[in-house]
């Protein structure tokens, strides 16, 4: 934290935002993970260069970044070929309308999960940012952050709360197209593999957040619906609409390296 600044945070940041805009308008599920850490990278190679990044830890985070939607979709398969045998000998209408009402405690689940990773990203920009800016002007920040002094890095309540409301209010108004993407075009997703593939999310979000890895619920999520559509029958699965949201996934880590670059040399030249 102490080798950058706060328009490195500034550049990152812009650049997650303005690529999550591009993938969300064309309806492709996109992390914001991914997003965040290239534009990260991107914005303080431009302005400390690459001695001041820990490339061990970053590996780390790449590593399980690709294996996490690998263990989504595994999971999902094994789960929702565990619930499909488990209501096997009851009739498809009795137990889809069972799985419906479980699935109201799945997506409860998956959702907790969510809010375990993706929202504590924004914490921990906001306070990074915190703690660039208290030596500039103690007064005015310490009364947002009054751990400035001591150099501590606590997420202050008022944090926690923003951004809880943040990503809900997001959650509400802006994922419909990313929601018939991942809902309705990869394949007819009935309960058992709705049920299947959130309890599978649920539990690799929440073991990697307990490990404090800031993986892609995103792709884990889209992944584990794959699998669980692969418990049924392959082909049932489209995987053309798998093949593009693969490739968004492959290539947000090195556009958004590039946008953060790119802003970080524009805010550097105002």
């Amino acid at each position: 934290p102490g080798t950058i600044t706060i328009d490195t945070v500034i550049a990152a940041t812009l650049s997650a935002i303005l690529w999550n805009l591009i993938t969300w308008y064309y309806g492709m599920p996109s992390s914001s993970s991914h997003a965040l850490i290239g534009g990260l990278i991107g914005a303080t190679y431009v302005s400390k260069g690459f001695d001041v990044i820990h490339w061990t830890k970053l590996v780390e985070v790449i590593i399980v970044i690709m294996i996490s939607p690998i263990i989504g979709f595994i999971s999902g398969f094994v789960f929702t070929n565990i619930t499909a045998y488990s209501f096997s000998n009851m009739k498809p209408v009795r137990s889809n309308n069972i799985l419906k009402r479980l699935q109201i405690i799945s997506a409860a689940l998956l959702a907790l999960a969510h809010g375990t990773n993706d929202a504590q990203k924004s914490m921990g920009l906001i306070t990074l940012s915190l703690l660039i800016l208290y030596p500039l002007d103690p007064n005015s920040i310490g009364k947002l952050y009054p751990y400035g002094e001591t150099g501590a890095f606590i997420v202050p309540d008022w944090v926690i709360v923003t951004c809880s409301i943040a990503i809900m209010l997001g959650m509400l108004s802006g994922g419909k197209r990313i929601i018939k993407t991942v809902g309705f075009k990869l394949y007819k997703i009935r309960p058992v593999h709705g049920f299947g593939a959130q309890i599978a999310c649920a539990i690799v979000v929440y073991a990697c957040a307990l490990f404090g890895f800031p993986i892609s619920t995103t792709h884990v999520a889209a992944s584990a619906i794959m699998g669980a559509g692969t418990a049924q029958r392959i082909n049932i699965v489209r995987w053309g609409i798998g093949k593009s949201m693969a490739m968004a996934w492959i290539i947000t880590i090195p556009i958004s390296f590039t946008i953060g670059m790119i802003f970080a040399l524009l805010i550097q030249s105002l």
